[in-house]
């Protein structure tokens, strides 16, 4: 330590300065509309009514659902192959993948999106296979 300098407390301190209580922003929000639960109407009424956030969201939902969905075999081996047709045949012919997509999107509105995995037996190419 050269002379004349101070040893400095090493400690740092410091904060975000976002508060987050039960999923809700608050703090130091200068805007009364943007505070609490009146931040979900905010922006709910944003997004709906909004031509400009509207058309944010659409730029950036539309091309997921106009996307070529498809799915390829990791290799020529027979459990690949098999393993693409029930995963093809699940995103087909047993799931909506366009109204899954829509529901998907709707993460961007609202910054989550919550989906249940249920399971069933299905006969896939005279197999029975379990399936979503």
């Amino acid at each position: 330590m050269a002379k004349g300098t101070s040893k400095k407390n090493p400690l740092e301190l410091g904060d975000s300065g976002i508060q987050i209580l039960n999923g809700i922003i608050t703090g130091d929000e200068y805007r009364p509309e943007l505070r609490g639960r009146a931040l979900m109407r905010t922006i709910e009424e944003m997004r709906r009514g909004d031509a400009t956030v509207h058309a944010g969201l659409m730029a950036v939902k539309m091309p997921i659902v106009a996307a070529e969905w498809s799915v390829e075999s990791g290799g020529d081996d027979g459990q690949d192959t098999a393993a693409a047709e029930l995963i093809d045949y699940n995103f087909n012919q047993v799931l909506n993948w366009i109204a899954i997509l829509t529901e998907a999107r709707t993460m961007l509105d609202f910054g989550f999106s919550v989906f249940e995995r249920v399971f069933g037996w299905a006969n896939v190419n005279g197999v029975d296979r379990v399936c979503w």
